[in-house]
């Protein structure tokens, strides 16, 4: 009788965030009011360095759209046996692909990819937000981190408190409120498939935060009923968003078959263990 494969997942220790925005908000407003500039300076920076690896993101992306688009046709199925090609897929020999192996199996299980949607220096998008609130605030610890043989920039959510490994060894984390966009950036898959709108976070500082609610108080009946263009001009302490409301417009088809991203926010934010935080330690880059 053949045997079904069985499939083992590494178990990822995962803390729930406690949901206290307000609390949040309170102890990061000081620090937001007297280092302005810095904390702007700050994620102009961590922005330019999420931008290094965000068309990698954005590829794989692409290609876990095709994987899912396979799952939905139904082209894709399970064998209960295992083929003598498959049988050999969880073998892994040689040092330096054990050695890789482990680095991506590490990293993988204690990062998380979250669909955020970025902008460099000229890009204009237009997005729909889907709510006139934000969807939460974190306090994330970016840092470069060695990984599969390459060395890419990632955020951690912080614990807030005297457990965090990250705050004792002197990672400051930075204020990130959360904004959930259908994002009308079009791209197209590798099997050719072209994708016109999608689901997305949008993090920002406290600034973009103010301007947003000053858009959404001067539009009538708020945010996600209209379509905003997007433009960022300038780098650094010179950057400068410029929003434009278009027009009023009822969700596409489209948009109403793109994941209900909103509910899984504590799931793609939630914070890595102090145990797995010190597991990351040896694999951070300072970059001088």
């Amino acid at each position: 009788m053949a045997k079904k494969k069985r499939k083992l997942k590494p178990k990822a220790a995962v803390e729930e965030v406690e949901d206290d925005e307000e609390e949040v908000e309170e102890e990061v407003e000081e620090e937001v009011e007297d280092e302005e500039e810095d904390d702007d300076e700050d994620e102009e920076e961590a922005e330019e360095d999420d931008e290094e690896d965000e068309e990698d993101d954005e590829e794989d992306d692409e290609e876990d759209d095709e994987e899912d688009d396979d799952d939905e046709d139904g082209d894709v199925e399970m064998d209960e046996t295992a083929t003598e090609e498959e049988s050999d897929n969880w073998l892994i020999t040689g040092s330096k692909a054990t050695s890789k192996a482990l680095d991506k199996f590490k990293i993988s299980t204690y990062t998380k990819r979250v669909p955020e949607t970025w902008f460099r220096d000229g890009d204009t998008k237009r997005f729909r937000f889907l709510s006139n609130e934000h969807v939460a605030m974190v306090l994330r610890h970016g840092m470069h981190v060695r990984a599969g043989g390459s060395v890419r920039w990632q955020k951690y959510t912080c614990l807030r408190n005297s457990k965090c490994v990250f705050c004792q060894q002197g990672f400051e984390p930075m204020a990130e409120i959360i904004y959930a966009v259908h994002d009308f950036t079009p791209y197209t898959q590798k099997n050719g498939n072209k994708v016109n709108v999608s689901a997305k976070f949008w993090p920002v500082n406290e600034k973009r935060h103010r301007e947003l609610q000053k858009i959404r108080e001067n539009l009538k009946n708020g945010l996600p009923k209209w379509i905003v263009k997007v433009e960022r001009c300038g780098e650094q302490q010179k950057t400068t968003y410029t929003f434009w409301p278009e027009k009023k417009k009822p969700l596409s088809d489209e948009e109403k078959l793109l994941p209900k991203i909103v509910a899984d926010v504590k799931k793609y934010y939630a914070p890595i263990t102090p145990r797995e935080q010190k597991e990351i330690l040896p694999k951070i880059v300072q970059k001088g």
